[in-house]
């Protein structure tokens, strides 16, 4: 098999392991509400309350203008050309309760 194959194949299978967990491409609706500098704001991101997929190739913008540089390599990884950012990172976390529209337990506490 050549690099390129296996390179295929494991994007090919993340992306379907994607669908399968219910890690959706997220839509115009749920990007208008991204909550950090707009100039940080990936396309064609994939979230749950888990995790937000990211493609590789936004990785440098989202970290400089997002302040994801600040995520640890414990809550993030690489998959293929995917970086997958875990939501037990509090950034992470509050971006995708923003954009999913998800009530925090912190939120939820005050009331």
């Amino acid at each position: 098999m050549r690099f390129e194959q296996l390179q295929y194949k494991m994007n090919e299978a993340f992306q379907e392991l994607m669908e399968e967990e219910g890690l959706e491409q997220l839509t115009d609706e749920q990007m208008a509400r991204w909550p950090i500098d707009p100039r940080a704001r990936p396309y064609h991101m994939h979230a749950n309350e888990h995790m937000l997929c990211v493609p590789e190739n936004q990785r440098r913008t989202l970290d400089y203008y997002g302040g994801f540089e600040y995520v640890g390599d414990d809550h993030r990884m690489q998959v293929g050309n995917w970086i997958v950012y875990s939501t037990e990172d509090d950034r992470v976390r509050q971006v995708v309760e923003r954009m999913l529209d998800i009530e925090s337990e912190e939120e939820h506490d005050e009331e």
